[in-house]
């Protein structure tokens, strides 16, 4: 009887090791598909908000242009406008490049959408990004590694 019992419990043993051996497997699976998954999430999430951070500016630029400047406090209430309309653009992308360096977002997938317009950005607006403590300093390193690494 002893024997059985032995022969019964070394079974059990096996079958828990198989059962154990598999859910580990399944959970390292799992967590790689949620990986995956959670830096898909989040470059939609930075997708939309550069596409309303752009949407947002060119609304404001159609309705500054409809402004007359006849006054300097209009004129200078426009630019204000203006200038914050690109600075949420700016932080946008700046959000990006955080999320691109931190590797929260699947690199390749970002660089293929805003690589250029990381370049146009800091070329274009150079003063913002010309001091050496910049609110953009993940766009910088961005533009330094990736733009500047032939000159």
């Amino acid at each position: 009887m002893e024997e059985i019992i032995g022969k019964l419990g070394s079974n059990i043993d096996w079958v828990a090791l198989y059962i154990g051996t598999i859910s580990i497997i399944i959970a390292v699976f799992a967590y790689i598909d949620n990986k995956k998954n959670t830096k898909e999430v989040k470059l939609n999430y930075i997708d939309e908000k550069i596409d309303r951070a752009r949407a947002n500016y060119h609304t404001n630029a159609m309705e500054i242009a409809k402004m007359k400047a006849d006054t300097p406090e209009k004129k200078l209430i426009m630019e204000k406008s203006d200038t914050a309309a690109i600075e949420a653009i700016l932080n946008a992308y700046e959000d990006g490049c955080d999320a691109f360096f931190k590797k929260k977002i699947k690199q390749r997938d970002f660089s293929d959408k805003y690589h250029t317009d990381i370049r146009q950005f800091v070329e274009q607006y150079e003063k913002k990004f010309a001091s050496p403590i910049t609110a953009f300093a993940n766009m910088l390193k961005y533009y330094k590694k990736y733009h500047r690494m032939g000159k």
